[in-house]
């Protein structure tokens, strides 16, 4: 258990260093959180999370309408 630990930090080390945060706060919260897909693996990772996007951007312009 201690070198699964150990091997959990140093991957997330690799991916902070990288600059990949999304990816490394996923595996910080797997490594905490025992999620199921960490279970599943052998060696204790799951996958690297896929980057998120920001979302769709709106751009629109607004006005105020009366109710009457």
């Amino acid at each position: 258990m201690k070198d699964t630990l150990r091997n959990m930090m140093q991957n997330i080390t690799r991916l902070t260093q990288s600059g990949k945060l999304r990816e490394a706060t996923a595996a910080i919260q797997r490594a905490l959180g025992g999620s199921p897909a960490m279970r599943d693996t052998p060696a204790g990772f799951a996958p690297a999370a896929p980057p998120q996007s920001d979302g769709d951007v709106i751009d629109v312009e607004a006005r105020l309408v009366d109710d009457e």
